[in-house]
């Protein structure tokens, strides 16, 4: 910009300075960020000095002829009147152009808005897998490290088995027998043991990663609709007085925006002064729901999603023990994008999490049945060779 022109829009002047070698004309009572607000600020402050300067022209030009007539009327009247014209013609240009900046705006933020539809997919997916994944890491070290003991107990149960011959029947190797019965059970009160814990850590491994799930929805969830309650939406941008677009739409959509519609002229949603989105209130999620004792249930097919207060405070608690602060926000599509997303998340994880426990109740119990038949078989086959029953 030349050093010789002001900048059209700077910085309020200090106080105690106003009016001290600066021009008051130049003061529009603060800063203006339309660009038709300044196109019509600045035909009100020079329109006046334009006519001025057009009326002193043809004053002094007097009979002589116009300089340059394709510009230039011939009379005064019609110059001024041509000057106003040129002025309109530049305040409704500056108009048109802000017309067009504020549909490419809304057009962005249409565009952002549809992105946000699929916020709350991409953060409660991401959530939902790296929990299950770390759940499954943890799971497969607590495995890792229970083969080589498994594999060393096997082979004592092996070397004990072998040692079981018929020559401890003896009156003589009775001593040894009940020795070989000790060592026996010990190894396997230590297989029992350690089959139990395992599915102990493995469980707890997984209800941890449960719990993750749980608390990240819940905080998540209620950072996204904060995000996007302070985020300026295209119906802020459309005024109360503009005629609605003439746009043809299908039957279905025709269908669901009407459907969309009753439930919002049905439902107890409050409007909120300043903005066309109604104040909703989401129910919160189930906390605790999800442990190991609670598995035959999660495992029902036709269990309900997370049910909404009734207002019997008795009916709700059996129902649903615990559920996390119910959530304000707009009303929105982004908005119900990320409570429907959050229900589908948990429900999938709740699925998921009944399963991992449902399969590692399975295995565990697996090898313990296996131990408990081989510890009656070894029982039987060392009574027979005790002359004093043992066990």
């Amino acid at each position: 910009m030349p050093e010789t022109c002001k900048p059209i829009m700077q910085d309020p002047k200090p106080e105690g300075e106003e009016g001290e070698g600066g021009d008051d004309d130049d003061d529009f009572g603060g800063i203006v960020f339309a660009m038709s607000d300044l196109v019509q600020q600045a035909r009100e402050k020079h329109e006046a000095e334009m006519i001025r300067f057009c009326e002193e022209y043809h004053e002094q030009r007097g009979e002589r002829a116009v300089t340059r007539p394709s510009f230039i009327p011939d009379n005064v009247d019609d110059h001024k009147a041509k000057v106003q014209a040129n002025l309109d013609n530049l305040v409704s240009k500056a108009e048109d152009e802000r017309l067009v900046s504020v549909k490419a705006l809304r057009l962005q933020l249409l565009s952002i808005w549809r992105l946000f539809n699929l916020l709350g997919a991409s953060v409660f997916d991401d959530i939902a897998m790296a929990a299950r994944q770390t759940a499954a890491i943890a799971a497969e070290e607590l495995a890792d490290g229970y083969k080589p003991l498994s594999k060393d107990r096997e082979r004592k149960r092996e070397m004990h088995q072998a040692a079981l011959k018929p020559t401890l029947c003896n009156a003589g190797k009775q001593a040894e027998l009940r020795a070989l019965a000790q060592a026996e059970n010990d190894r396997t009160n230590s297989a029992v043991s350690a089959a139990e814990q395992l599915r102990s850590d493995m469980l707890a491994a997984e209800t941890e990663q449960a719990g993750v799930v749980v608390r990240r929805l819940v905080h998540q969830s209620e950072s996204m609709l904060s995000l996007l309650d302070a985020m300026i939406a295209e119906e802020d941008l459309i005024p109360a007085d503009e005629p609605p677009l003439d746009i043809h739409h299908g039957l279905k959509k025709k269908l669901r925006m009407e459907t969309r519609e009753m439930a919002l002229d049905n439902s107890a949603d409050e409007p909120q002064e300043g903005r066309a989105f109604q104040i909703h209130t989401w129910v919160g999620l189930p906390i605790g729901e999800l442990t190991p004792e609670n598995c035959e249930k999660l495992l029902d097919a036709a269990a309900p999603p997370p049910p909404a207060p009734t207002g019997d405070g008795a009916a709700d608690e059996a129902a649903v023990p615990e559920l996390s602060p119910q959530l304000s926000s707009n009303m929105t599509r982004a908005h119900r994008s990320v409570i429907s997303t959050r229900d589908r998340v948990y429900a999938a994880y709740r699925l998921h999490y009944a399963g991992r426990v449902r399969d590692i109740n399975a295995a565990c119990e697996q090898a313990l049945s296996e131990e408990r038949q081989w510890t009656a078989n070894w029982k039987q086959l060392v009574n027979r060779a005790a002359i004093e029953p043992i066990y």
